[in-house]
């Protein structure tokens, strides 16, 4: 990193510690700003899966063009009887052709086909256990929202209920009620890093520095791809890619500072030029690192694919929050604290033995790299050509519905629809084609039918 970058962060850091508390009181009511912004307007986001340049993205445009709204797919509202068909006694036939005269009343609903008419007679299976309602939306899955999807469930769901059957829905609607919980998975994370923070660091003082930067830096960063929705335009999984990779690069960021600052003050230097040096010489390195991982993710929009450069951007968002938490919070918190970094301590046979500089697996490791480079290079190629035995064996291919988990409306549906009418019928292959000319009718051609009619 060049030299006046260090020295800028070397003077930022020596400011940041004297004004420690300024700072941090900056932070704290700038992310609960954020967070209260995105609360009144919400945070908004989309399902835009177009590819441009593909043959399925001229098919939708062919249809968006010609045949609206056919392009947004159909969703299917499907309903199963364990035992008896759909047609016995009447009552379940009535309580579908209910729900499809109800479903056809929404605002937002194009056509709702009932299997039990002549348009729908393939939406019902052989044995007569499983038919679908087929709903066209005249909305695509990147403006649905959770409010209409749910409607549409909760149009069906009391026919459904009243006649004994089971129902899922599914396509864009299904998907849309099936978003990932991915709170607990993220809590996990968090605590497995703290204990083994806490066990690395010896004490719950150092550990809770790197832990509350990165939660902080996350806030911002989550509020800030909310609010990036009504400008342009972020997947719905993007918030969640962002937790995943803003959490880990704000706690590895964090232990370059802490790190170098712990040993520092072991070495006797002063509590704010030692906050200093930190931010000068591994902010350098976080500063370098980030810009590093941002370019990188922005570089995906040189695939050209709208969604790819949709995530590459917000988490890109995540990281430059995750750099500035690590160099402008971090050292805050570390002056906040000073020479109690060290307390409430674990206990003793918990905590690393602190070993003089050069010794320990690490140190040798180094030693041996150094002396013996070509090994090294060798055992990490032959480690890598293990590795990538897999390879060979993979499956490629796009996945489908059928790989989401079984406790999901969309999964739930897919599952019925295979069931009931095999699996090839959940993957329906439409084609859509543009003639030159209008098409017109052989008069020879026409001639003969007429004699046969």
């Amino acid at each position: 990193m060049d030299v006046r970058v260090a020295r800028v962060l070397y003077r930022m850091g020596r400011w940041i510690a004297g004004h420690r508390l300024p700072v941090l009181v900056a932070w704290v009511v700038g992310v609960i700003a954020l967070v209260a912004l995105v609360a009144s307007v919400g945070a908004k986001t989309s399902n835009d899966l177009s590819l441009p340049g593909t043959d399925s993205q001229a098919t939708t445009d062919l249809l968006a063009d010609r045949f609206p709204p056919q392009q947004n797919g159909a969703n299917p509202v499907v309903f199963h009887v364990d035992s008896g068909t759909l047609e016995d006694g009447g009552t379940r036939q009535k309580a579908i052709n209910s729900a499809a005269t109800q479903l056809r009343k929404l605002d937002y609903v194009y056509s709702a086909v009932n299997p039990f008419s002549q348009q729908g007679q393939a939406q019902l299976s052989d044995d007569e256990r499983t038919a679908f309602i087929s709903v066209l939306l005249t909305v695509g899955s990147d403006s649905l929202t959770t409010e209409q999807a749910q409607e549409v469930l909760d149009t069906a769901q009391p026919f459904a209920d009243a006649a004994g059957m089971e129902m899922a829905v599914g396509g864009s609607v299904g998907g849309e009620l099936s978003k990932p919980e991915t709170e607990s998975s993220e809590l996990v994370g968090i605590v497995v890093a703290m204990i083994i923070l806490t066990l690395a660091f010896g004490s719950v003082v150092a550990m809770g520095m790197p832990i509350i930067g990165a939660i902080l830096g996350l806030a911002a960063s989550l509020a800030v791809i909310g609010l990036m929705g009504h400008l342009v335009g972020v997947p719905v999984i993007a918030p969640t890619l962002a937790t995943m990779i803003g959490l880990g690069v704000g706690i590895d960021y964090a232990l370059f500072l802490v790190t170098r600052h712990r040993d520092q003050l072991r070495a006797g230097m002063d509590m704010r030029e030692s906050v200093a040096m930190a931010v000068a010489t591994s902010g350098s390195a976080i500063v370098f690192a980030g810009t590093t991982v941002v370019i990188a993710l922005l570089a995906l929009a040189v695939a050209g694919i709208p969604l790819v450069t949709s995530l590459g951007y917000a988490s890109a968002v995540a990281v430059v929050m995750a750099v500035l938490a690590a160099i402008t919070l971090l050292p805050a918190l570390l002056a906040l604290v000073g020479t109690r970094i060290h307390s409430l301590r674990v206990p003793a046979w918990l905590r690393p033995k602190e070993k003089p500089e050069g010794e320990g697996m690490w140190a040798a490791w180094g030693r041996t790299v150094v002396r013996r480079p070509l090994v090294a290079i060798g055992a990490f190629v032959a480690l890598l050509a293990v590795l990538i035995i897999p390879l060979w064996s993979l499956d490629l291919g796009q996945e489908d519905i059928g790989a989401t988990p079984t406790d999901t409306m969309e999964r739930q549906a897919y599952d019925l629809i295979a069931d009931g009418f095999g699996v090839g019928f959940n993957g329906p292959l439409l084609i859509g084609v543009s003639l030159g000319t209008p098409a017109t009718a052989d008069p020879e051609v026409t001639s003969q039918e007429n004699q046969l009619l």
